[in-house]
């Protein structure tokens, strides 16, 4: 028992021993550690230099099983040139300490947070000393210095691992502590702990900035994030008899636009209302220490803090430039920001603290090196002499940058301080003719300047960039306008944006000119639309009149273009001047403008004023507006509509709102709704009248030759002649037949519909997306259900093992890419009236899989799930995760040629020993659309499900409906994702990133047979029912 407990004290002894760090000979340090660390402080320097040479002079191993600390100490020679810290000077030597640590298997790892280095140069390198003084003792002075250097460190850390300064002998006892390296102060002058300044742009400071912003987002009251507009000064200090290091760092500091839990301060810009602060801030480190760094004072938190502080008297400067508060403009130049530092800043100058010292001394002080530069006091220029000497020549200087923002040619002397006298200096000479000035000085006549054109009235039209987004995005929109009013056969095309103004109004008016001519595409087509050839131009102007509170984001727009040339008489010939009349469009300051009766806001307060009839009327009947006839606003103190109607009354009674009609007799009054629109007092509830004229005191109505509704009757029967002669054509075009009178009647009362619904697509597709006549154009939506779509998401089984998710690879995605292009994709087939789409879907799928995995195409049957997956439901819809499992449960798929498709329902007659291809599973893909291409440009096309609502009447283009005509929560149509791309629209500085879809509704449907639908914001849920099979 004794024996073991001797063993264990000595176990413990032999740990205390290793828990300390021993000295080890620089020349037994292995090669491979002594090259690690080596490229270390080459890569990871804190004072960012690569190292010319370099000695180990000391090495020291700690043991802390199951490692071994090493800790180097190098003598370095940098390469520095413009970079050396004492600009003119021999690059300095640097000492750095480097900690490694190697495990029991040998590897090794540099910690590169432990590096440390510090500079060696002369007391004096920043005076000029010229090498004629020097002569040729600098070789021998350097070689001197390296050897001294090298002997004095190695002896002091060898021997007894401390540093002896003038005031005080570091101690070893503290094992936290990290040993340091300083060489003696042998300067007079030399002041130790006094601060001294650092360059404001070292990336080291930048955790300060951050660590001070932090602070204050913490301790400030305000909703906003503080931001960092520049940091103005920097000092850094070591405090006598202190372990700890001081900074204090000026900074301008203003607070920007994002919320306290905005995730990246650095993408907010700054609030211009709310004036900057320069904040004096106080930092302590203990660099030895992870999180050494804490700030002890801050005088824009704690400002009783900065009248109290003693340090802070050795910085005048530096105390009074923060109590000021800086206007700061975002918009403006940096520089502008610091105007009002301007005056307090040209009254400081440096001026060293030491005398002037002999040459003698300063040869014996340049053989000594120091590890801090001389300290440099901030003194305040408010002596006269001060002024004379370097004041003056600095206002001059101010004085030419001044004129600078100013268009005056200015012939300035050159001027030197040595060349001015005291109180003399040579007046510049200005060249009287560019100011256009007269001489009167002998007149005594004050020549008043003429205002410049540039002052901008209030409310005047102000000019604004031809690329602003706004600009271009209005005439994108005056372009579909004019391309949907126009009967030319051609898209309209924008040569170009002259100019451009905006006008703060009741709203916003923007009025842009731009030449117009037209394309050589025809109607629908929007991609690389180049100017036909001997296309007349026009200037036209468009104007955009923006009320967000009116408008719900559709501004109203008018297109104006001149009248065709051959309008206008030649009087050329005839020697006569014809007087032109005053142009109709020139609008009186203050009048009523004219607005169109589809305004959106003409429209809300009609039916508001229709509701106010039909509350204060005493009739049993509601009241119904059969024609808006027009509609002006005028700015008054708010907004002055006035509209006319024709009303009259419906043939509903008092209560129900939906489908009226005239009642038959009614009389029909020209009436007048007059609206005053005063946000700020009317709460949003504008103040509306209506006026119609008294019924006329005899009941005997004036007989009319028209009869009544004659306007009403005659739109009606325009509009049924044109639906009728494109339902004729509809009929030619897809060979239409029908049984009887009374079917073709339903038919075309069904074409009309949808041709309601096709204007209502093309009124709100946000794209380039184009909708027409196509094969279903005489097919009701309930058919089009029925027969065209298919897919079930109610036929999911609760019981079912959920599909496993994807793997998603990591790889840079092309900026287009289409499985088509690669022979993975069979032609595009037809699912005739037959609810089967997902049966077209997943073969499409597994069509692809196989093409990719076994290099060879082959066109699988749709009928063989039709008839066989006994999950679904053939022609009455089905879902792809059931087909997947229905396939691996068959044994595969048959050819299309060996089990052909009938588009019904059938007996199953599989034949497994004719499955050609058989599935081994299936995934279900990501909801991510950039993940979704991921997986596609990595696997092959992915069946996925659609709301299908835009498709029905697609002709081409890519389509983007919005969420109210294309609910993304309804999948009705499975179809199958081949590629994707981007079209891009220069003119507007527009780009529509798409999926590629291939449809089973024939190639005379959209594009040849495919879909292009937009990609990024989960378009019609195509992101939400993503899969694929897994092919043996």
């Amino acid at each position: 028992m004794g024996f073991l407990v001797y063993v264990y004290l000595g176990y413990l002894l032999l740990a205390r021993v290793q828990s300390n760090p021993v000295n080890i000979p620089v020349n037994q340090v292995p090669l491979t550690l002594w090259e690690r660390a080596w490229s270390a402080l080459n890569e990871h320097s804190p004072t960012h230099h690569l190292y010319a040479q370099g000695n180990l002079i000391n090495a020291q191993e700690l043991v802390e099983p199951p490692y071994k600390i090493y800790k180097f100490t190098y003598n370095l020679s940098p390469i520095c040139g413009a970079e050396s810290p004492v600009s003119g000077s021999p690059c300095p030597k640097e000492a750095c300490t480097i900690d490694l640590k190697q495990d029991e298997n040998g590897e090794i790892e540099t910690l590169n947070d432990s590096i440390q280095c510090m500079y060696f140069y002369p007391a004096d390198a920043q005076n000029e000393v010229s090498q004629e003084q020097q002569g040729d003792q600098s070789t021998s002075y350097q070689e001197q210095e390296d050897s001294q250097v090298t002997e004095s460190l190695a002896e002091q850390v060898n021997n007894n691992r401390s540093v002896e300064l003038y005031h005080e002998v570091q101690e070893t006892g503290d094992e936290n502590v990290r040993p340091f390296i300083a060489m003696r102060a042998s300067n007079p002058s030399y002041c130790p702990g006094c601060p001294y300044e650092l360059n404001p742009q070292l990336m080291g400071l930048l955790p300060f900035s951050k660590q001070a912003l932090k602070s204050m987002d913490e301790q400030s009251t305000g909703d906003y994030k503080h931001k960092l507009i520049k940091i103005v000064k920097v000092t850094r200090s070591v405090p006598v008899s202190s372990n700890v290091i001081q900074y204090q760092l000026l900074l301008l500091i203003g607070e920007s636009e994002c919320l306290k839990n905005a995730l990246e301060q650095d993408e907010c810009p700054l609030q211009v209302d709310v004036p900057a602060k320069l904040c004096l801030i106080t930092f302590e480190q203990q660099p030895w220490q992870q999180t050494g760094l804490k700030i002890t004072k801050n005088n824009c938190t704690s400002p009783e803090n900065v009248s109290s502080s003693n340090n802070l008297s050795q910085q005048p400067d530096s105390e009074s430039l923060s109590q000021m508060t800086v206007k700061y403009d975002e918009g403006q130049p940096l520089k502008d920001a610091y105007e009002g530092l301007k005056d307090i800043l040209d009254n400081y100058t440096h001026a060293p603290t030491s005398p002037e010292i002999s040459s003698e001394s300063k040869e014996t002080s340049s053989k000594r090196a120091v590890t801090e530069p001389t300290i440099v006091k901030i003194l305040l220029n408010r002596s006269q002499d001060d002024e004379k000497n370097e004041g003056f020549f600095d206002k001059t200087k101010e004085f030419g940058e001044f004129l600078e923002d100013f268009d005056v040619p200015v012939k300035v002397e050159h001027v030197t301080p040595e060349s001015m006298k005291e109180g003399e200096f040579k007046r510049k000479k200005v060249r009287a003719e560019n100011f256009m000035v007269e001489k009167a000085i002998d007149r005594n006549v004050v020549n008043r300047q003429k205002r410049s054109p540039q002052v901008q009235l209030v409310g005047a039209p102000s000019p604004i960039s031809v690329n602003d987004s706004d600009v271009q995005m209005y005439v994108e929109k005056a372009l579909r306008m004019v391309s949907h009013d126009s009967d030319e056969p051609n898209e309209p095309s924008i040569v170009e944006i002259v100019k451009a103004t905006v006008q703060v109004v009741a709203g916003s008016l923007h009025k842009i000119t731009v030449k117009m001519g037209t394309s050589h595409c025809a109607k629908g087509t929007k991609n690389n639309c180049q100017l036909q050839a001997g296309s007349e131009v026009k200037d036209c102007q468009i104007s955009v009149l923006s009320q967000s509170w009116l408008d719900k984001g559709e501004p109203s727009i008018t297109v104006e273009c001149p009248p065709p040339p051959e309008m206008v008489e030649k009087a050329t010939d005839r020697n006569v001047v014809n007087r032109q009349k005053r142009s109709p469009q020139v609008q009186l300051l203050g009048a009523p403008s004219p607005i169109s009766v589809n305004d959106s806001g003409v429209q809300m307060y009609v039916e508001k004023a229709l509701r106010k009839v039909s509350h204060e009327s005493n009739e049993p009947n509601e009241p119904i507006v059969v024609e808006i006839v027009k509609a002006t606003v005028q700015t008054v103190a708010g907004r002055l509509h006035k509209i006319t109607v024709r009303m009259g009354t419906s043939n509903c009674p008092k209560g129900p709102t939906h489908n009226w009609q005239l009642q038959a007799g009614s009389e029909m009054k020209d009436c007048q709704i007059s609206v005053l629109s005063q946000p700020w007092l009317d709460s949003g509830e504008p103040s509306i009248t209506v006026e119609c004229p008294p019924p006329e005191k005899s009941h005997r109505k004036e007989r009319s030759l028209r009869g009544t509704n004659y306007n009403e009757k005659m739109l009606r029967i325009a509009e049924d002649m044109r639906s009728e002669r494109l339902f004729e054509n509809f009929v030619n075009t897809y060979n239409r037949t029908y049984a009887t009178e009374e079917e073709r009647n339903l038919r075309l009362s069904i074409f009309r519909e949808n041709l309601g619904i096709i204007r209502l697509l093309r009124k709100n597709e946000q794209g380039t997306g184009q909708y027409g006549v196509n094969q279903f154009a005489d097919v009701s939506t309930e058919e089009f259900h029925a027969f065209y779509l298919g897919l079930r998401p109610d036929l999911r089984t609760e019981n079912n093992i959920p599909l496993r998710q994807a793997e998603i690879p990591d790889i840079e995605l092309p900026n287009s890419f289409d499985w088509r292009q690669k022979g993975a994709v069979t032609p595009v087939k037809n699912q005739g009236m037959c609810g089967s789409c997902w049966a077209f879907s997943v073969t499409g799928n597994v069509e692809g899989q196989y093409a990719i995995k076994h290099n060879k195409l082959l066109s699988l049957s749709e009928q063989e799930l039709v008839d066989c997956d006994d999950l679904d439901e053939g022609c009455n819809g089905g879902l792809p995760d059931n087909a997947y499992r229905a396939i691996e449960k068959l044994g595969g798929l048959e050819l299309e040629s060996d089990y052909p498709y009938e588009a019904e329902n059938e007996r199953c007659h599989f034949k497994k020993n004719m499955a050609k291809v058989q599935v081994g599973s299936a995934v279900n893909i990501t909801s991510n659309e950039t993940q979704i291409a991921q997986w596609l440009v990595a696997n092959g096309p992915i069946s996925i499900g659609i709301n299908a609502n835009a498709m029905q009447f697609y002709m081409g283009g890519v389509s983007h409906p919005f969420k109210f005509l294309c609910n993304p929560k309804n999948l009705d149509h499975g179809v199958l994702i081949v590629g994707y791309g981007t079209s891009n629209y220069p003119l507007f500085h527009k780009k529509l990133p798409y999926w590629i879809v291939k449809n089973s509704w024939g190639d005379r449907w959209g594009e040849q047979g495919y879909y292009r639908v937009y990609r990024g914001d989960g378009t019609c849920g195509l992101n939400t029912m993503a899969s694929s099979a897994v092919v043996v």
